[in-house]
């Protein structure tokens, strides 16, 4: 009975704390798992290339305004925590 006691004991005083270095490591994957569970949403509606250019409002089809070559290259798709 004593020698389950003892064994108890040490078990409790085994158990190692938290440090600095595990507490990183556990907000980095709480940071990664959240960026990978996140949706993705439009910044911006879906524009055709023939409708009227909604981000200048020069009355030219969006594929011949200069605004086409500007937002082109933009990435559409942000995740859904950056826009509030």
């Amino acid at each position: 009975m004593e020698n389950i006691e003892n064994q108890e004991v040490e078990n409790s005083n085994n158990i190692s704390t938290i440090t600095e270095e595990d507490l990183a490591r556990i907000e980095e994957f709480q940071k990664e798992f959240l960026r990978a569970h996140t949706p993705w949403v439009r910044r911006y509606r879906r524009v055709s290339r023939n409708e009227v250019c909604p981000f200048c409002g020069s009355g030219k089809k969006f594929k011949n305004c200069k605004c086409y070559e500007q937002v082109k290259n933009v990435p559409i798709y942000t995740l859904q925590s950056n826009l509030n």
